[in-house]
């Protein structure tokens, strides 16, 4: 899955940022050539990364149109604010890869949207994808962005113990330590509890949280029986 979504990506890296020129003022936003005559994309990236490198050579080997030229910005003399700058400025990248969420606060429309290219795609469409990543990372109707990979988070137990089911709740999980004995806990003894809040509420916060309200109900008796279940 890790290699298919950067072959994805391959086929929408030139898709990005073309919104941005238009944007951000007069700036000359024209592109250069290469020395064999290739349009040359900027891709702007927070991190060196082996997935990047493997995806632009790829590309470069492969495209007869576009060259892509890594541009670095994790120095002190180059780093994210030297970015936004350039962005107000006008001389935009024309592809990002970050390793986290980045830009957040620049408000000029800096992203395309990538679904038009997926859907006109011959090899890969919505399908191609893991459908909970997918809605993921499908905000308002729209694909800013695609990951190079991605991890899955979560906990286990032994079928011996809770049997067959697809989840367990927490009051599930209680039962049957309870019914293993006194001794028996539901998580491991070494993990501590700030880190075993953080792993909860990463699993919950959804249900305690009012994204078109933009609030949070720390009061809700479930979220308080969180906070005694990790003491």
């Amino acid at each position: 899955m890790k290699r298919l979504i950067s072959i994805i990506a391959i086929i929408s890296l030139f898709a990005n940022l073309t919104a941005c020129g238009n944007s951000a003022g007069d700036a000359d936003n024209s592109k250069a050539f290469d020395d064999d005559g290739r349009t040359e994309l900027i891709l702007a990236t927070d991190a060196s990364s082996s997935d990047i490198a493997y995806i632009v050579n790829s590309f470069n080997q492969s495209s007869k149109d576009y060259t892509i030229k890594v541009s670095y910005y994790g120095t002190r003399e180059k780093n994210m604010d030297h970015l936004r700058t350039e962005i107000i400025a006008g001389n935009t990248p024309d592809i990002y890869a970050f390793t986290q969420s980045q830009l957040a606060d620049v408000q000029i429309p800096i992203y395309e949207d990538l679904l038009p290219y997926l859907d006109n795609d011959p090899s890969y469409n919505r399908e191609t994808f893991v459908s909970s990543l997918f809605q993921a990372i499908t905000k308002g109707g729209s694909l800013d962005y695609i990951p190079y990979d991605f991890y899955v988070e979560t906990f286990t137990a032994r079928e011996s113990v809770v049997g067959k089911r697809s989840g367990l709740t927490m009051e599930e999980a209680e039962g049957f330590a309870k019914d293993m004995g006194p001794d028996v806990n539901i998580f491991p003894a070494w993990l501590p509890r700030q880190a075993l809040l953080a792993h909860i509420v990463t699993f919950s916060a959804a249900k305690f949280i009012d994204r078109a309200a933009g609030t949070c109900d720390f009061l809700d008796p479930e979220f308080i029986e969180l906070l005694e279940q990790c003491k």
